[in-house]
């Protein structure tokens, strides 16, 4: 060691007396925060809020921006999209229906492949007539025309995983409240109700058919919220179905009857994976 050189302090040096204070003077030395300094960094500054608020959230960076949360389709998503279109029979005209004899057919089906689930998350129904410009042309009805004529109905596997309600034929006013019509009376029994003999015949027409109340209406959304999110996991092996019901005959020339279902194929381990991760906690 030249003279005018400083003495480098050794790597690592014994403490003995006053570790703790010791210890921080060494870390200062070193310029390293202390435990103190990191708690106050962390609870001090742009990331506190008001109490109970919580910590700072990690800071996220996705690759891409929107581009690739919203506009970029992977490849384990394989996309599906059917589309269905049946002629109109002499039955959908016959003046014999009513909705205790409706006339009930099957538009279309998917069964899904072996080693894959279906993402279903969009359906649509339609009413196409004809365009009366071109031969041989048409287009689509106006949206909830046909409402009171009939009603469509989309199953997995011949089951509905949704509860749904939906009164197609409307039904006389009832003398009592809807809510209190379960009530039980002074000897403990329902209380019978002209309501409930209402409902009963105006259901009729579902209960003919099969799907009950269950029958949807003719209108492009799907089911459930307005701006909530719609997926119905389909299993391997089973089969989507989309059916139309017509309880009343048709007084106007139609062109085609239309159900259509899409959404995405991927692999059954991944599909289980992502519901899982995403599961409620």
């Amino acid at each position: 060691m030249r003279p005018g050189d400083k003495k480098k302090p050794p790597p690592v040096s014994v403490v003995r007396g006053g570790a703790g204070g010791a210890v921080e003077r060494a870390l200062l030395a070193q310029r390293l925060p202390t435990q103190a300094q990191a708690e106050r960094a962390r609870t001090y500054g742009l990331g506190t809020g008001p109490p109970l608020s919580g910590p700072e959230p990690p800071v996220m960076h996705l690759p891409g921006g929107s581009v690739m949360s919203r506009a970029l389709q992977h490849p384990a998503f394989e996309t599906v999209e059917e589309l269905y279109r049946s002629l109109p029979e002499e039955g959908f005209f016959n003046p014999l229906l009513s909705p205790s004899r409706p006339f009930s057919f099957e538009l279309g089906s998917f069964q899904v492949p072996n080693g894959t689930d279906l993402w279903l998350t969009d359906y649509s129904f339609a009413v196409l007539r004809f365009s009366g410009v071109d031969p041989g042309d048409f287009v689509y009805a106006e949206a909830g025309r046909f409402s009171g004529v009939m009603g469509f109905d989309v199953q997995v596997s011949q089951k509905r995983p949704s509860h749904l309600l939906y009164q197609l034929d409307p039904q006389p006013i009832s003398l009592m409240r809807p809510s209190f019509a379960g009530a039980p009376g002074p000897f403990g029994a329902p209380t019978p109700s002209s309501g409930a003999f209402d409902a009963s015949a105006a259901a009729s027409f579902g209960s003919t058919a099969g799907q009950g109340n269950s029958l949807l209406p003719v209108r492009p959304e799907v089911q459930g919220p307005r701006s909530g999110p719609f997926t119905i996991v389909v299993d391997e092996g089973q089969v989507v179905s989309l059916s139309c019901t017509i309880f009343r005959p048709l007084l106007t020339p139609i062109a085609a009857i239309e159900g259509r279902l899409a959404g995405y194929l991927l692999h059954t381990n991944m599909s289980r994976a992502l519901i899982n991760r995403l599961r409620p906690r």
